[in-house]
């Protein structure tokens, strides 16, 4: 079976920006999440998005941030179960976007379904059930299992074999997770 493994490398441009994105956070001009917040609609502007380049690992820490000891009173506060209106309204604006075709803002919304993915998982971290690490591992684990025709032997040639295989893979796992808990 081959397992997808990420090469992708960073180009010497963006290994540049991202440097000195980290060396004006060193230096004391650490953007801080309020800030990030201002600039929310132009991140995803490639003309305007600045030298800043941050890696999803630092995402992950500006979310920790957030909810720490000295972070923003709002995002500490936040449950799983505050926060399910926010994931449908962030994903209904999705739904929107894409209806629009507008780019620009999908990527905004895509960020903001992101932001509630990481929220969830901290708050989960945060109570010792799980990860970020643990829903990507989870999801990259159920991605190789469930394409075969692409991970291992199987074969299929057309997408409706693709969803079939798909539906059988995951209707045998349910009805496997249905057995562990009797």
């Amino acid at each position: 079976m081959k397992v997808p493994r990420s090469n992708a490398k960073r180009s010497k441009a963006q290994r540049g920006r991202a440097e000195r994105g980290r060396a004006k956070q060193r230096n004391g001009c650490r953007q801080g999440a309020s800030r990030l917040v201002g600039r929310g609609a132009v991140l995803c502007n490639m003309e305007q998005k600045g030298d800043i380049v941050h890696t999803f690992g630092e995402l992950v820490g500006i979310i920790a941030e957030l909810r720490g000891d000295h972070g923003c009173p709002w995002d500490k506060e936040q449950t799983h179960e505050s926060l399910k209106q926010c994931l449908a309204d962030e994903s209904q604006e999705v739904y929107e976007a894409i209806d629009k075709g507008d780019m620009e803002n999908l990527c905004e919304e895509l960020g903001d379904v992101m932001l509630q993915v990481l929220l969830h998982s901290r708050i989960a971290e945060e109570a010792g059930a799980f990860t970020i690490d643990d829903v990507i591992e989870g999801l990259s684990q159920k991605m190789i299992r469930r394409h075969p025709h692409v991970f291992g032997d199987a074969k299929v040639n057309t997408p409706e074999e693709s969803l079939a295989l798909w539906e059988a893979i995951k209707a045998e796992e349910k009805k496997e997770k249905e057995q562990q808990i009797f």
